[in-house]
């Protein structure tokens, strides 16, 4: 399942930048370690998207660009990152 959170939209003369937040949902199946059955998992992404604006000065247009920034944070699963 998608989720939009929340969009904001600032603009300064002929700039602007847009934020918006989002969730992806999702449920997987797994093999339960002892073998008996199944084990169910649910998993959320949470994602941040940042669209930068510019207004076209001949037809007062504007225009969204989205650039692709991962932002990339240390795991680990023991809790030592």
């Amino acid at each position: 399942m998608h989720q939009c959170l929340g969009t904001t939209v600032e603009t300064k003369g002929s700039r602007g930048i847009g934020k918006m937040k989002t969730n992806i949902t999702q449920r997987f199946n797994f093999p339960a370690a002892d073998g008996n059955g199944t084990v169910e998992c649910d998993v959320v992404c949470q994602n941040r998207f940042v669209f930068l604006t510019l207004k076209d000065p001949e037809t007062g247009d504007w225009k969204a660009e989205c650039k692709s920034q991962p932002a990339w944070y240390p795991f680990s699963p023991e809790g030592t990152s």
